[in-house]
């Protein structure tokens, strides 16, 4: 039996401390601290935040501007009345009566010609306009869900991010993946088609094989480059997703990026030329070309950044 030898209190035969003064009882040892495991090393930046730092740099905010700027300047030019088909006709008319030999009844018959040429061309005109206004309802949606989705990542007073407007982006190339799909098989079905009648009316089926294997090669070039590019794009997009839900980890691939710096190259190449005799037509060139110039280097630095993080 123990007593504490400051107050004389009974003492446990394990106590290291007297419970009635606190006193430390003689020749008792120190209580060691329960021991802890160490936690697993977090990495500095995750994932999630990674992904919200490169959608709402200034980099990737360049590029949507560039590419609402360059959808602006084709939607006005749209709207803009073209003289060339009118300079055409007038030009072959003045020709026509003013060094032709022709009676005033045919000239009378010239002028009501082109008054119907001049009418149509106004109508096609209009045509074309709407057709060119309706090309540009893709290139729209996908500008608003690059918009939407740069908004959601710079908002920081939200934790979580929407990807609305990436499901949107998506969406709209997995149409435009579709159609070129069913635009490849109606070019062979019709190569077919004008091959059996090449063969039927001239009783030649070279001509007609050579141009379904022509028309058949070409369009594997292509979709073989077209395939992988829309692939990559998608997997890119999900990747995204798959982060800012937490997910992971995702592959990044650099596939998609090498093919848009490739084209985006020869555009921008292509607007230089054309900016020496058409500056407007080279500066909307220059910006349909650069957008996607820029944010595949921000893709290139998010992989790069990305593939530093411990997985």
């Amino acid at each position: 039996m123990k007593f504490c030898t400051n107050c004389g209190c009974h003492l446990e035969s394990e106590a290291a401390f007297c419970a009635q003064c606190g006193a430390r009882v003689e020749g008792a040892e120190p209580q060691q601290a329960a021991s802890v495991p160490p936690e697993a090393p977090q990495p500095s930046v995750q994932p999630a935040a990674l992904v919200r730092k490169h959608a709402s740099s200034p980099l990737f905010l360049t590029a949507i501007v560039l590419l609402t700027a360059s959808i602006f300047m084709s939607f006005i030019s749209v709207f803009m009345p073209s003289n060339s088909i009118m300079d055409i006709i007038d030009t072959v008319e003045s020709v026509l009566i003013d060094e032709g030999s022709f009676s005033r009844e045919e000239q009378g018959e010239l002028v009501e010609m082109f008054a119907a040429a001049r009418e149509f061309a106004v109508e096609f005109q209009g045509s074309v306009a709407l057709q060119e206004f309706l090309s540009l309802l893709p290139s729209m949606l996908i500008c608003l869900g690059l918009w939407l989705f740069f908004k959601s990542c710079n908002d920081r007073k939200n934790p979580g991010v929407r990807t609305t407007g990436l499901t949107i982006v998506k969406g709209v190339n997995i149409f435009y993946f579709v159609m070129i799909l069913i635009v490849f098989a109606l070019l062979i079905i019709l190569s077919a088609i004008i091959s059996a009648f090449i063969s039927a009316e001239f009783g030649s089926d070279i001509v007609g094989a050579a141009l379904v294997v022509t028309l058949i090669i070409t369009s594997a070039i292509v979709l073989a480059l077209l395939i992988p590019y829309y692939i990559s794009m998608f997997r890119i997009i999900n990747g995204a997703r798959r982060l800012l839900r937490g997910e992971g980890p995702v592959k990044f691939g650099m596939f998609f990026p090498v093919l848009v710096f490739i084209f985006s190259g020869i555009g921008i190449l292509s607007s230089l030329s054309f900016l020496a005799y058409d500056p407007l037509t080279g500066l909307q060139s220059m910006l349909s070309a650069l957008p996607g110039f820029l944010m595949a280097i921000a893709y290139v630095r998010f992989r790069s950044e990305y593939n530093t993080l411990p997985k």
